[in-house]
């Protein structure tokens, strides 16, 4: 058995495409996409379309705070970050642990996104270490060095093959890659797959709230729950810098806003694989 996760972006759908033409996808293998409840409409669609266009079965999976700990949802069924069921999974999560996740403790990756993939493989009666794939590209240096020291150290149940990598594909080769196919993501290559994330640089996020005051009301509900929340009062915003709250006010009032941010400034999660 293998997993290969892909996250609804552009360099773990294009490893897929690699290893169906490359034969390396059986019986045995699964096609594994953890929705958070937060991620982009574009995201979703492109998923959906991946399976569709490639013929190929991808396993929907949501976190939940019961027993086993994940469902498995369909394109149809899974859910969005607006509307009646809005952010579900994310929501149980921080029903379920009492404070917000943070740029240096990061749940929601850990939780919405590996380890329901995991709970789900383990369902299926595998035991041991888990091979699986991810979309970490040739100029993701300092992200396959830390795959690669969890892999020496064998303490992550599974272990992480990168076929981009090894192939030596940066986002050159990636985005040459979806000009030559028939469909795209629709966001812009400076989007992340999860809207409003913060790991997104400050004005990254005010720019995008702007864009959709509509989409930051979620974040704020969110701060002011676990305000309300005896546990970790510290954790009651998910930057200490700053609150989504804060940043709405300045989206909707500063005039001037800068269109770059500081080099560096919107950090990497694995979100956007």
């Amino acid at each position: 058995m293998k997993v290969i996760s892909i996250s609804g972006g552009r360099s773990s759908s294009m490893m897929l495409k690699i290893m169906l033409d490359n034969g390396q996808i059986d019986k045995d293998t699964i096609i594994a996409f953890a929705n958070t409840g937060k991620e982009q409409d574009e995201t979703l669609d492109f998923v959906h379309e991946c399976g569709q266009q490639w013929n190929v079965p991808i396993v929907w999976l949501e976190y939940r705070s019961s027993m086993p700990k994940f469902e498995v949802v369909s394109y149809e069924t899974a859910s969005r970050r607006k509307g009646e069921s809005a952010g579900r999974p994310f929501m149980e999560l921080l029903a379920s642990r009492q404070y917000l996740p943070n740029p240096t403790q990061r749940i929601c990756t850990a939780e919405l996104k590996i380890k329901t993939i995991r709970r789900y493989v383990r369902s299926l009666g595998h035991r041991g270490d888990i091979p699986s794939y991810i979309g970490l590209r040739f100029d993701e240096q300092s992200r396959v060095a830390r795959k690669k020291a969890q892999n020496a150290a064998g303490k992550e149940s599974e272990y992480c093959y990168m076929p981009l990598y090894d192939l030596r594909i940066t986002v050159k080769e990636r985005d040459a890659f979806w000009k030559s196919q028939p469909f795209d993501l629709k966001l812009s290559s400076q989007a992340d797959n999860c809207d409003l994330c913060f790991m997104k640089g400050k004005y990254q996020l005010i720019w995008a709230i702007r864009a959709d005051p509509e989409a930051v009301e979620w974040w704020i509900n969110a701060e002011k729950k676990s305000a309300l929340s005896a546990k970790r009062k510290r954790n009651a915003q998910f930057r200490k810098e700053y609150s989504y709250t804060e940043l709405k006010h300045i989206a909707m009032t500063q005039t001037y806003l800068p269109f770059f941010e500081e080099p560096n400034v919107s950090l990497t999660c694995a979100c956007t694989d």
